[in-house]
């Protein structure tokens, strides 16, 4: 056989397949767009509940009970308005732990649904790919910037090609860095990956891992480090959020002699 006939054929039946195939996916995406049509065009919603969606868009990272508040709802009423956009698939909800004593402060945010109802621009997705994850980012590094004004706080920086959720470095010693990782689950691969990239990888002196949860969220996270040798251990730290946010002093929240040592 002629080897120019039987690619000439192979080009032609790949140009088909490929064209078969733009055509399915051009008409799965259609559909989906329909579904998606016809999912909003099913839903209505009172002037109330679209405020409050609105309202969620424009200031995700207060709590519900706040939100209530600057929106003149009574407790009942907003309750009445979340159980309904979350019934309709409009409304995520985030359980945070902020107080020492264990209780939640709850967020919002909006479903892919809820912004294609409201027509709002597609929300791109953060490197840790959640609202609660920003938050936790957004709170520590904030408090952090109260607590001590001399030093360099910076998020989602970038070192040796391994992003830290936060760092901070001293003015008198740049290369002396500590990362913090803001740990929405106890999840124990997730937080090894964190842990080892940070000291291998970004070469920082000290690794803070914060959690997102109570005393039993902390036990659980802190046996990841059973198998590692001393070396290591004594460059990682746990601690819960409601530990670091409400703290007057790093040193105070994490076990390790980094601080001590350095007198800081």
């Amino acid at each position: 056989l002629d080897k120019n006939i039987v690619t000439a054929e192979k080009n032609e039946l790949f140009e088909k397949g490929t064209e078969k195939k733009q055509e399915v996916d051009e008409c799965h995406k259609e559909n989906e767009k329909t579904v998606m049509d016809a999912d909003t065009e099913d839903i209505s919603l009172t002037a109330e509940e679209r405020n409050y969606l609105h309202d969620v868009e424009n200031r995700p990272y207060i709590s519900r009970t706040t939100r209530y508040k600057t929106l003149g709802l009574s407790l009942g009423s907003g309750h009445r308005i979340v159980k309904k956009l979350i019934e309709k698939k409009l409304l995520n909800t985030h359980n945070v732990y902020l107080s020492p004593k264990g209780g939640t402060t709850i967020l919002d945010s909006l479903t892919t649904l809820a912004r294609e109802l409201l027509e709002l621009a597609s929300k791109g997705i953060s490197r840790g790919g959640s609202l609660l994850h920003d938050f936790m980012i957004w709170i520590v590094s904030q408090h952090l910037k109260k607590m001590r004004k001399d030093w360099n706080v910076a998020i989602e920086r970038q070192i040796n090609g391994k992003f830290c959720d936060i760092v901070i470095s001293f003015p008198e010693n740049n290369t002396e860095l500590i990362a913090l990782e803001m740990e929405t689950e106890a999840d124990s691969q997730t937080i090894k990956n964190n842990m080892e990239k940070d000291i291998n990888q970004a070469k920082c002196s000290l690794v803070i891992l914060v959690l997102n949860g109570k005393k039993d969220t902390l036990n659980k996270a802190t046996e990841t480090l059973g198998d590692y040798p001393k070396e290591v251990r004594e460059k990682v730290s746990f601690c819960l959020l409601s530990q670091i946010v409400n703290c007057k002093e790093l040193r105070a929240v994490v076990r390790s002699k980094y601080f001590e040592e350095r007198g800081l």
